[in-house]
């Protein structure tokens, strides 16, 4: 696994490869700096993951907890089909402020329309 924080325009954590137990860590860390950096959100990029497992929606779902406290949201990128389907599992549509996009482009749109709380 690989992940990338690009801090241009709307902070995004880019993560790439397989995300699970054993490498979790790397991207809680990742998005701990982000949680602290972009208390208004952030992109978590998986549009490069081939999989991840529930440790790493946990840690997504950390993240979108201490954010969303906040009033701040968090837009994950699931271009891939199995990913996107491990998040259907969890209805991100339930949670208020955790937006799933296919691409992007549609995750800075989500940014650019809703106003900042």
């Amino acid at each position: 696994m690989s992940v990338e924080i690009i801090r241009e325009g709307v902070s995004t954590a880019r993560v790439g490869g397989e995300i699970d137990l054993a490498n979790v860590d790397e991207l809680e860390n990742a998005l701990d700096k982000l949680v602290l950096e972009s208390p208004d959100g952030f992109v978590i990029d998986l549009t490069d993951t081939q999989y991840i497992d529930s440790a790493g929606i946990q840690a997504i779902l950390r993240a979108y907890d201490h954010v969303s406290r906040g009033g701040g949201k968090i837009v994950v990128v699931a271009g891939n089909r199995s990913v996107k389907q491990i998040f259907g599992l969890i209805h991100p549509e339930d949670l208020p402020s955790l937006f799933l996009v296919d691409d992007l482009a549609s995750a800075k749109a989500v940014f650019a329309s809703r106003p900042e709380a």
